[in-house]
This record gives structure tokens, C-alpha cells and sequence, in this order.
């Protein structure tokens, strides 16, 4: 179980969802397995909210920035203290997930609009697969004109944009926390072409992902 928990621990620091929810579900069915009772689990969930909470502003400078996380980690405590049944202590626990894997990106809580965070949260957790605005508008159950006057309203910036924000966002975090290739990193967070990555890694930053790796540069 240590081992299970250290890897969910690594694999939201390095905003990797899929490994997240893996790992999760196989966290659930061996809490399951081993008749964990109801306020166990509570616990569980709250030390881990703790984990993820000082792991995602130990690095942030930012006030305002921290407070609105510190806000996000309250309301989850709230909503496990409520909790009174398993399957809504396992939507906590998806929910906060899905938050931490995400949680370190401005762009994203810059908005108090619950439909747009909601949003930006689901690409951002799912921008190394193929995202588009029919996808995103059979996800949340709303056209793609009124999805797209949405995010262009609030965000003011289009869904390729923002998914190049992702991606670049998490091509750093591998190039330097991970022995991925550079061709391996750029197919991981979502590009088709190495070339047209790193083109566009230079283009946002000055320097190539090679470059970065090497020189470690990590006032980006």
C-alpha cells in the first residue's frame, strides 16, 4: 500500500492523470478489500488532502494564489466531514484528484466560474489526448458555439491556445523531473510532431527543450 500511495503522490506532483486515476482505483479496491472502516477512510482522505495541499503551494510565491488553493483544501475537509457513505467518499477522493493534477496552473484558477474551471480542469487533465471543442461540448452536455462564446468570453483565449498552454505546462515538469526523450515527451503531453514541439517550446520560451534540460533553467 506504501508503494501505491508514494507513486499517487509522484504521479499528481507530475500532473500525469491517467497514472492517477490508476493508481486511485487501485487504492480504492484495496482499502475495499481489506473492509477499511467508514472513518478510516475519512481520515485517509484528509491526510491526503494535506499531502497534496503543501505539495502544490510549498513552490508558490504568490498569496492570493495560495489562499485560493488553501480555500479549494478547506472545502474539500468540508465535504468529507459531510460524507456519510462510501460512494460519495470515493467522488471526494476522484474530485480532489482531479484538482491537484491541476492545481498549479494559473490560467485555470484565475476564474471563479465553476462551469469554465470545470472545463479548463477536464483539458487540462486530458491535453495529451485529443481534445476538441464537438468533444468538449458531448462532455458537458452544451453546444460547441455556446462552449466556444464561453471560453472566449472568460478566458480570452481559443482551445488551441489553451491546450498549448497545458502542454508546454506539462512538457516542462517531465523534461525535468523524468528521463523521457524528448520525442517521448512530446507525444506524451499531446503533440503529434517533435519538431513542431519543439518549435513551439522555443517559440513560448526562447530556448529548446533540449536546451532546458540541460541547462536546467528553472526561472520559466
Amino acid at each position: 500500500m506504501d508503494i501505491l500511495e508514494n507513486q499517487l503522490i509522484r504521479a499528481v506532483l507530475m500532473k500525469d492523470r491517467d497514472k492517477t486515476k490508476e493508481l486511485s482505483e487501485s487504492i480504492f479496491n484495496k482499502i475495499a478489500e481489506d473492509h477499511t472502516s467508514f472513518d478510516f477512510f475519512k481520515n485517509y482522505l484528509i491526510q491526503f488532502n494535506g499531502i497534496f495541499y503543501w505539495n502544490t503551494i510549498k513552490n508558490i510565491k504568490d498569496i492570493e494564489y495560495t489562499n485560493t488553493i488553501l480555500h479549494e483544501r478547506n472545502s474539500f475537509l468540508l465535504k468529507i466531514s459531510e460524507s456519510n457513505d462510501i460512494k460519495s467518499l470515493k467522488a471526494i477522493f476522484f474530485e480532489m484528484l482531479d484538482f491537484y493534477t491541476a492545481s498549479q496552473n494559473k490560467l485555470i484558477y484565475n476564474y471563479s466560474n465553476p462551469l469554465i474551471k470545470t472545463i479548463l480542469i477536464y483539458i487540462y487533465n486530458n491535453c495529451g489526448k485529443k481534445i476538441t471543442l464537438e468533444i468538449l461540448s458531448n462532455k458537458f452536455h452544451i453546444s460547441k458555439s455556446y462552449l466556444s462564446n464561453l471560453i472566449s468570453k472568460h478566458v480570452g483565449h481559443s482551445l488551441p491556445a489553451i491546450l498549448l498552454n497545458f502542454r508546454l505546462e506539462k512538457a516542462i515538469l517531465l523534461l525535468l523531473d523524468s528521463n523521457l526523450s524528448i520525442n517521448e515527451i512530446s507525444h506524451l503531453v499531446g503533440f503529434d510532431s517533435t519538431s513542431y514541439f519543439c518549435h513551439q517550446f522555443k517559440n513560448e520560451y526562447g530556448i529548446t527543450p533540449k536546451q532546458f534540460r540541460s541547462e536546467g533553467n528553472l526561472s520559466i
